[in-house]
């Protein structure tokens, strides 16, 4: 059975309840030496507990369901989905960062996210629906794969169609439209669009070093003597 966690105020009431929603895949898991899976599993979980707390989502009043190399989050029914689009991305990034600067070359972690909104059913296995089943479309979506492989990223993030036409284009709070890109998404019997964000070309994010211009050296002068062009002139 997969390791489910959910929070009792999670599940107040009975029947299909509309949730926001996130699901984080470990990019390449398999490739990854297996001595190291242990600590890749932990950094995850780590990286999405803390970047989730700096909005105020703290894990553990969600419900979430190991997946192995990946995790599933259902937030409560009282939380927006609009902050998962807009701060959040912002510290998972950052939480990401940060482990892979102190982290070693076979320890480097990359991540693909999913973002979707909708009703989910609960029962004694977990949790299911169609935004569910939608939010693993989009996470699974080979044109999300390699858009990730093609620009090296360390982080993307993907999100349905109907988030971006409700909240993404008309771009609320940190929510920047102009980030996100239309794809299209064929996976098992789903085709349609939807959006990705990438971080910007390691070129663009890193700043270039300021360029200094050193005067040519004027004439060396002894110390405690001015130039003779500036001694004053005696009459």
């Amino acid at each position: 059975m997969v390791p489910i966690s959910t929070s009792d105020a999670l599940w107040s009431t009975s029947g299909a309840l509309h949730h926001a929603m996130l699901a984080a895949d470990i990019v390449g898991f398999g490739s990854h030496d297996p001595a190291v899976h242990s600590y890749l599993h932990t950094a995850l979980y780590r990286i999405i507990t803390e970047s989730l707390a700096e909005i105020d989502v703290p894990l553990q009043h969600c419900h979430h369901e190991d997946r192995g190399d990946a995790i599933l989050v259902i937030a409560p029914t009282r939380i927006s989905v609009e902050p998962l689009l807009g701060r959040w991305p912002h510290h998972l990034r950052a939480a990401l960062r940060h482990h892979n600067r102190i982290s070693a070359a076979t320890a480097q972690l990359r991540l693909r996210v999913a973002v979707n909104a909708g009703y989910v059913q609960r029962d004694e296995h977990g949790v299911g629906g169609r935004a569910v089943l939608h939010l693993y479309r989009l996470l699974d979506t080979p044109a999300f794969k390699a858009a990730i492989d093609d620009h090296s990223a360390d982080l993307g993030l993907i999100t349905s169609h109907y988030l971006y036409q409700e909240i993404i284009r008309d771009g609320p709070g940190l929510i920047d439209p102009a980030t996100f890109t239309a794809i299209t998404v064929d996976s098992k019997e789903t085709h349609g669009p939807a959006w990705l964000q990438l971080p910007p070309p390691a070129s663009s994010r890193t700043p270039s070093a300021p360029t200094i211009v050193c005067a040519p050296p004027g004439p060396r002068v002894p110390l405690g003597r001015e130039p003779r062009s500036r001694r004053p002139h005696r009459q």
